[in-house]
């Protein structure tokens, strides 16, 4: 389904392998196919946009790639900058064999998959705020924007949060009398390269 999203936004060309498609939706319906090109390692994908981005959303596009694959382990270059980073080599506050916690009071719960963004989570449920990162794969929905209450690695996570800031609400109510709440977040990764070009504008992601 993702895969045909981008077909609606520009003229396709995809290099995997010896292998190397066209798809431009707005001259045929159909795909072009060639086979025995140079091999290419991994996956690249480069659009052609149909309409100009306008600066704002632009700077909207790239904000949304940064949050999205910010914990992913994989490199993930946007025009030449890493915007990923490696979740084992960061500073965690708590460290399961299900997740990465990191916990502030106020705010909200970022909760990623596997280093991907899935959703974010007001203070009030779980009473604090922060990242989560899991290290095992979370049960998501179809849209890949929430993740599922029977998932058995997100139960376990829930768990720890609400120890943790149950834990850190009561020092901060022992500091001053004035319990705060807060929040959490998650991620995953994925190895491929996308390339988005439009008239006065230049993006590319990898």
């Amino acid at each position: 389904m993702g895969r045909g999203q981008l077909f609606a936004f520009g003229k396709n060309r995809w290099l995997t392998g010896e292998f190397a498609m066209t798809v431009d939706i707005k001259l045929s319906l159909d795909y072009n196919l060639w086979e025995g090109q140079e091999p290419y390692r991994g996956c690249d994908i480069e659009i052609d946009l149909y309409d100009e981005l306008l600066p704002s959303a632009l700077d909207a596009a790239k904000r949304d790639l940064e949050l999205i694959v910010k914990y992913v382990a994989v490199p993930v270059t946007l025009n030449g900058t890493v915007i990923s980073r490696d979740p084992a080599k960061q500073k965690w506050d708590h460290e399961t064999e299900d997740a990465y916690f990191r916990i502030k009071m106020g705010g909200s719960v970022h909760v990623y998959n596997l280093g991907v963004f899935v959703r974010e989570f007001a203070g009030y449920h779980f009473g604090c705020g922060g990242e989560v990162v899991a290290k095992k794969q979370l049960k998501v929905n179809f849209a890949r924007n929430d993740v599922q209450d029977d998932c058995p690695v997100w139960r376990r996570v829930k768990e720890v949060l609400n120890q943790k800031a149950t834990r850190k609400n009561k020092e901060r109510l022992d500091d001053d009398g004035s319990p705060r709440f807060s929040s959490c977040s998650v991620s995953s990764a994925t190895a491929a390269s996308v390339s988005a070009r439009a008239p006065g504008s230049d993006m590319f992601l990898a």
